[in-house]
């Protein structure tokens, strides 16, 4: 390969880095909250909480002691009159037997919110309830998911509560490093509106929030996942197949954008290898080339002229390839933090789950799913970029049976090998360690590939035969 060549696989994968960094995650400090919520009342296979189970591991060290049940009942009646106060003319929806009714928090008394069972449930599961044990009002940062948390703990000494009670400072960084490790597995923040999806309550982002975070975040990362949530919405009566055909439709739009944005270069790609005896003859006329600066420029010239004659960019290939990675980082980033995708699943395997993971950490159908997903993935994705390379090479044997490949024929062909061949392994290494719904998108992707690429050969196909005395043909002894 030509030290150029080199070069420009070095800047595309260097581009592709920095894109990487380009997709944020849309978790707001209130989705961290709820994460919060969710992840101390969660139950496992013996009926405890992780809240539970962390209190009886801190305990069985005799060394340092979980809070008191004192503890925890002075916090919660602390967020209860805090949420009274402050969140007074907020409203409170809660069922009781099987009639649902509708509270101002500013009616209520801290007795209610924390010992009234069906008030109880609703009010751990409100924004205000989550915000104030968590995080920090009005806060924007991350940083803030435990202020009020630890605040607790220093209110709780002048309270009166002794450390006995309120536990050591082990079972509190126990608690934080467990909620976060859970909590940064949990990217799928994205949603238009607010809703719950999986069991998980998170705020809806809005367009013009989502440049926020970033300029691809605004332009495509967010259009994307409000189309996979309508889509889905309109179809939710299909359940997990209503999920999985917005993801179908989502991956037509935006293969069908990106063909508008490539067609002229693919095909100018495509018919650039019909010049490669002409090419192969400018190398024969300036033989020295290499090693004359005279004749290296005047080649450069001929070749750019033989470009400009029949309208093809030689750099066509590799502003495809720009384009296409500029397109699936955010894709990546959709799939990857779609909140609506939370709420699919086949045979128990969520479309939100990394494909290697569920794999790695087998569980029966549901890493059998995975397996599967990802094997028709790698057959598609194979089928899609290596059937069409044999098809035109074998157009190009019917085509000039009588000549001998060039240099410059090998040196292309043997281009377009690696560069394929370094694409279908970056697209299984994405599709075993992305989601799901990734796996599913490349799936699509190469089918839609597959048909664009056939669709190309027919156009360069036809166009050749309406102007075959155009190109000069070479032959060889």
């Amino acid at each position: 390969m030509k030290r150029k060549t080199k070069w420009k696989f070095v800047a595309l994968l260097g581009g592709i880095l920095v894109l990487a960094g380009c997709t944020n995650s849309f978790c707001t400090v209130q989705d961290k909250a709820h994460m919060m919520v969710n992840f101390e009342t969660a139950t496992n296979d013996e009926g405890k909480t992780n809240l539970e189970v962390i209190i009886d591991t801190v305990n069985e060290n005799e060394s340092y002691f979980a809070p008191s049940d004192e503890y925890f009942t002075y916090v919660e009646e602390r967020v209860a009159s805090i949420v009274i106060e402050y969140y007074s003319t907020e409203e409170l929806t809660y069922v009781v037997n099987d009639v649902e009714q509708t509270k101002t928090f500013g009616t209520m008394t801290v007795e209610e919110l924390t010992t009234n069972a069906d008030i109880n449930k609703a009010f751990v599961q409100s924004d205000e309830y989550a915000l104030t044990k968590y995080a920090k009002e009005g806060s924007t940062s991350l940083n803030d998911i435990w202020s009020n948390y630890r605040m607790f703990r220093k209110e709780a000494v002048d309270h009166g509560l002794t450390l006995e009670q309120i536990g050591t400072n082990y079972f509190f960084t126990t608690l934080e490093t467990q909620f976060n490790t859970y909590a940064n597995s949990i990217t799928a923040c994205i949603t238009p509106v607010d809703g719950v999806f999986d069991g998980l309550k998170l705020e809806g982002k809005s367009w013009g929030e989502a440049f926020r975070y970033g300029l691809l975040e605004g332009l495509l990362v967010w259009p994307i996942s409000a189309m996979l949530y309508y889509f889905a919405i309109g179809m939710q009566s299909l359940g997990v197949g209503g999920i999985i055909l917005s993801i179908f439709f989502v991956t037509l739009i935006v293969r069908g954008l990106l063909m508008l944005l490539t067609l002229k270069q693919t095909i100018s790609q495509t018919r650039m290898q019909e010049l490669a005896p002409e090419l192969e003859a400018l190398q024969r006329k300036y033989p020295h080339a290499k090693e004359n600066q005279y004749e290296q420029q005047a080649l450069a010239q001929a070749q750019m002229n033989l470009y400009k004659k029949y309208k093809i960019n030689p750099f066509g290939m590799f502003i495809v390839l720009i384009l296409q990675f500029i397109i699936f980082i955010p894709v990546w980033g959709a799939m990857s933090g779609s909140a609506i995708l939370r709420d699919g699943s086949l045979f128990g395997l969520s479309l939100s789950a990394g494909t290697g993971n569920s794999i790695i950490n087998w569980q029966g159908s549901s890493s059998a799913c995975a397996l599967v997903i990802f094997i028709i993935m790698a057959l598609c994705q194979f089928i899609s970029m290596f059937i069409p390379q044999m098809i035109q090479k074998r157009r190009r044997k019917m085509m000039n049976k009588n000549n001998k490949n060039t240099s410059m024929q090998d040196t292309q062909q043997k281009t377009a090998r690696i560069m394929q061949i370094v694409m279908f392994c970056m697209i299984l290494f994405s599709g075993f360690f992305l989601p799901v719904a990734m796996a599913i998108y490349w799936t699509i992707s190469a089918l839609i590939t597959l048909g664009q690429s056939l669709i190309v050969q027919l156009i360069v196909a036809n166009h050749s035969k309406k102007s075959k005395g155009e190109y000069i043909k070479y032959k060889t002894k």
